[in-house]
């Protein structure tokens, strides 16, 4: 394949990436944390960003803003004054091969009956040649970038970015593997249509951005020859919300 758009990235990694944000969402799933009611909820990810290191699995720490804690910490976040990172913790192991998250600032641990699983399948996401060799970095952008378009791919969701027909607005079109869920979203009252999203998932990427594995892994995947099948919309509300399915021949965004 000489180019790749959106769409080409999209559709081939898709499924990927659903069973990665599965295994990310068991690690959650695994973690105690109902001993602080300054959690609301937590989530994984991974960071791989840099060649010479190995990627990571950090846990990233939702607070309770209604909690005295959060209330102080959502006042910091308003004046400019929080200092951001503690909600962050980086998984590691111990010399007995327990998981353990670096963060002082909040009561998260994996149980030891849980640490077997969690261990295991921290391994297998951290050791999988998609997340070392694809998900080394996440952005994508175009060559000629004038109208602020990108793609960003991770586990989480996959977020489509532009000015979409020439506007000075940025759209965004967000796919969640995971939820086979999707949304285009900008500034409530300016237009979204069929034609802005259609405009987005072609997006031709700088070739730059592509490895050998990255090609290699677009051009083996089977999905790339679907179609993409949206229905005719137009609305001002800022937002729409999709369900995906799938068949043999086509994914199909069905309008909620």
């Amino acid at each position: 394949m000489e180019k790749y758009t959106t769409k080409d990235v999209l559709l081939a990694t898709k499924d990927k990436l659903g069973e990665i944000e599965r295994k990310l969402n068991r690690l959650k799933e695994l973690t105690y944390t109902n001993g602080d009611k300054n959690i609301k909820s937590i989530r994984y990810n991974i960071s791989n960003i840099n060649d010479e290191k190995e990627p990571e699995l950090r846990c990233v720490v939702s607070w309770n803003d209604r909690r005295l804690k959060g209330k102080i910490k959502k006042l910091l976040v308003n004046c400019n004054l929080y200092i951001w990172g503690r909600e962050v913790g980086k998984v590691v192991r111990d010399n007995n091969g327990n998981s353990y998250i670096l963060n002082d600032e909040y009561n998260i641990y994996i149980p030891n009956d849980k640490q077997n699983e969690f261990g295991n399948t921290s391994k297998e996401i951290l050791d999988d040649e998609f997340v070392r060799k694809f998900l080394n970095g996440y952005w994508f952008y175009p060559k000629d970038n004038t109208e602020n378009k990108s793609m960003m791919v991770s586990p989480e969701k996959v977020t489509i970015s532009g000015q979409a027909n020439s506007s000075n607005y940025i759209t965004d079109f967000s796919c969640f593997p995971r939820d086979n869920a999707a949304q285009l979203k900008t500034v409530k009252g300016f237009k979204l249509s069929d034609g802005i999203l259609q405009e987005l998932l072609n997006i031709s990427l700088d070739e730059s951005f592509f490895s050998d594995y990255r090609k290699k892994y677009i051009d083996s995947s089977e999905k790339t020859a679907k179609k993409i099948v949206i229905p005719e919309f137009i609305t001002d509300t800022g937002e729409v919300n999709f369900n995906i399915e799938e068949d043999d021949r086509a994914v199909y965004l069905v309008k909620k």
